[in-house]
């Protein structure tokens, strides 16, 4: 009578590249047991040897998924805790998955007060049509674009707090929507500063002292209406496009001008010019010249 050994510490088993006929490689896992006879006495071994090349090749591809998985979460949460932007995400439920520190700010509350709430719970005074575009998203699958949201400034109710917000639809392989992700950025200071841009540009237009705008190039961008009237103009269009030199009568002062212009970026002087009808007219320039970051010319201006 003989038996084979069942204990665990008697079997010896291993993984092993190794080579068939054809010289083709596969992966063998070995397994060799003693055997026993029935005085306890070691008689032979047993030795198996099966084709384990699909699990070894599934294993690996497991390590890498989960590999490739891991590093793309850690992407994701390095993009949630350093965007300069709002990021969320609720699922279908419109439950909060997640959202950064961000957009938590924005709404006033904290990100441990969103993650699983729902969205009509967390956000008691969300407008009805914001919150009907996250239904929106989920029913069509579709995305809602730089959409512009206002709100009263819970610090000062006298201002205006400015968004641009964008929702995507995150779907599964089968294409099915899972949830929604969500992308806010302030534009407060910027949509201000449009404002206020306005508010100057109607004032410059409005105002009694003629004024133009000059290009890089010293092409005429803008004129206003006592422009207009003190060179003798019917229209803007009369007027822009024209380069500054076509308004010259003294040569040599336009040119110190206009490098003094670019020398200092500014200029206070009296030139001489010429009005629609040919007539020379003497008058007090103020000229400003304006350059980008990169100390490239964007334009100038004067007043007369």
């Amino acid at each position: 009578t003989h038996c084979i050994s069942s204990a665990a510490s008697d079997v010896y088993k291993r993984q092993v590249r190794n080579y068939r006929k054809d010289g083709s490689m596969f992966w063998a896992e070995i397994r060799i047991s003693p055997v026993y006879d029935d005085k306890n006495n070691l008689t032979h071994f047993i030795g198996i040897q099966a084709d384990v090349t699909k699990r070894i090749q599934a294993e690996a591809e497991l390590r890498d998924s989960r590999e490739r998985l891991r590093k793309q979460f850690a992407e994701v949460e390095l993009v949630y805790r350093t965007a300069p932007v709002g990021l969320c995400l609720l699922d279908r439920d419109l439950r909060f998955v997640r959202i950064n520190e961000r957009m938590a700010a924005i709404n006033g509350l904290t990100v441990e007060e969103h993650v699983g709430g729902k969205l009509r719970d967390v956000l008691h005074k969300l407008p009805d049509d914001v919150a009907a575009v996250f239904q929106q998203v989920l029913d069509t699958g579709e995305p809602a674009l730089n959409l512009d949201v206002e709100r009263p400034d819970p610090d000062d109710r006298d201002e205006v707090l400015s968004f641009l917000v964008s929702h995507y639809p995150l779907k599964d392989a089968d294409g099915a929507v899972t949830g929604v992700s969500t992308v806010v950025q302030d534009i407060t200071e910027r949509c201000r500063f449009q404002k206020e841009l306005l508010i100057r540009g109607e004032a410059i237009a409005r105002s009694v002292t003629p004024t133009v705008f000059f290009d890089s190039q010293f092409v005429i961008t803008f004129v206003n209406q006592a422009f207009l009237d003190a060179f003798g103009f019917d229209s803007e269009s009369q007027v822009i496009g024209l380069s500054g030199a076509e308004f010259e009568l003294s040569p040599v002062s336009q040119k110190e001008f206009r490098a003094a212009l670019v020398r200092d970026s500014s200029w206070v002087g009296e030139l001489t010019t010429k009005r629609r009808d040919g007539r020379s007219m003497d008058v007090h320039v103020h000229a400003s010249l304006f350059r980008d970051n990169a100390r490239d010319t964007v334009y100038s201006m004067a007043t007369f």
